[in-house]
């Protein structure tokens, strides 16, 4: 039987990657060629004066080496007193360079778009959902837009498109979780409009629970199997290509595990089978929080995070998570042994991994309260790669 475990240790690190280990086993994740002393550490990255404005709330999503950003808040008030900025602006990172320049598509461009879903597909990146601001904290006394758009980019060209609806179509919502499995896009959750009321509170309505497939190459939606309550600002993440882990986020009324309206369960979606099955059974899992970025898809059976938050509690988090979807446990991780430079607390940040594995990069952010500013440092972090053990 394989199984999979982490390393944590640096000893001879280099020649047991080389190698294959000390009796036979491989090391996983494609082509793992970093220094030894850069493995396990975070390290901020120095964009000097062309990375974009400070932002939370701006989904990315990674095509081989590059990795790039669309919209987002500003977050809080401005240094004017003016509410927030939404962007409609689109950026490219390239990995290995650790450059940022800002692209300048044409078409059909969609509006300035914040907790939106972005993903990519055969060469176009797509765009669903998402709002125009959020009257966050009474910041925004107009109000706010939800959408049901999507719009395709098509990465040679530069040109959005429109894609008109075909029903059945999600309604309107933002916030919602996405993931990618071949030609589909998975979207869960999310909610429609953010009230508040008098003595400031913010309140989500329009609470979303439906589980919905899209075929990017067809351009149609399929309503799937219900199974959580309710959720949004939730980790959502593709497993392979046969399963979808549904963790954390901010929790409807009747969820199975709240922790003061923010989850720390895990939901498991058989894409074959159409069901869903609650993990009852993991090991270490974190307190709940929403807000929390995650890898979009899993590193070699792992899925990561980064801090979050717990409203509720007044909580913003720095602890790196890890979940081994092999043996359903959950792991803190202590880079640089908690000593050295690693990212504030935040929440609302992009955590993701390159499609080539080698490092996982978490940008922007909001720190110290769901109104405070936008954060906009690039962090980047190299896993500890997976070995995996010859059978017995």
């Amino acid at each position: 039987m394989m199984k999979v475990v982490f390393v944590v240790a640096l000893v001879s690190c280099t020649a047991k990657a080389k190698s294959g280990g000390d009796k036979g086993g491989s090391w996983g994740g494609g082509s793992w060629s970093k220094k030894c002393d850069e493995i396990g550490q975070w390290r901020e990255v120095d964009l000097g004066d062309d990375g974009p404005p400070f932002r939370a709330s701006a989904p990315a999503v990674a095509v081989g080496s590059k990795i790039y950003y669309h919209g987002g808040e500003s977050g809080g008030l401005q240094i004017d007193g003016t509410p927030e900025i939404v962007y409609d602006d689109l950026w490219k990172l390239n990995t290995r360079t650790e450059e940022m320049s800002q692209l300048f598509p044409t078409g059909d461009v969609p509006p300035p778009t914040m907790g939106h879903s972005l993903v990519e597909y055969d060469g176009s990146l797509i765009v669903f959902g998402g709002f125009s601001n959020l009257n966050r904290d009474g910041f925004v006394t107009e109000g706010h837009t939800s959408y049901d758009r999507l719009y395709s980019l098509d990465l040679d060209s530069l040109e959005w498109r429109l894609v008109l609806p075909q029903l059945p179509w999600p309604q309107k919502r933002g916030e919602h979780g996405t993931a990618v499995v071949g030609k589909y896009m998975y979207i869960f959750g999310g909610f429609d409009f953010l009230n508040v009321t008098e003595d400031g509170t913010s309140v989500e309505t329009g609470l979303k629970d439906e589980l919905w497939r899209y075929d990017m190459e067809l351009s149609e939606w399929t309503e799937l199997a219900k199974g959580p309550a309710a959720k949004w600002s939730m980790s959502f993440t593709a497993v392979g290509n046969t399963t979808l882990h549904l963790m954390f986020g901010a929790c409807a009324e009747g969820s199975n595990s709240e922790v003061g309206g923010d989850c720390n369960d895990n939901w498991v979606y058989d894409i074959d089978a159409d069901e869903w099955t609650l993990l009852d059974e993991t090991t270490g899992a974190p307190s709940g929080r929403r807000s929390s970025p995650q890898t979009g898809n899993d590193v070699d059976g792992v899925v990561y995070w980064y801090g979050g938050a717990a409203p509720a509690f007044g909580n913003f988090f720095d602890d790196f998570i890890a979940f081994d979807t092999t043996t359903n446990t959950y792991f803190e991780l202590f880079p640089n042994f908690n000593r050295g430079p690693k990212p504030p607390f935040t929440a609302g940040a992009t955590l993701t991994a390159t499609t080539d594995k080698d490092d996982l990069f978490l940008f922007g952010g909001r720190a110290g309260s769901a109104a405070g500013f936008g954060l906009g440092g690039l962090w980047a972090y190299t896993p500890f790669p997976v070995y995996n053990a010859p059978e017995e």
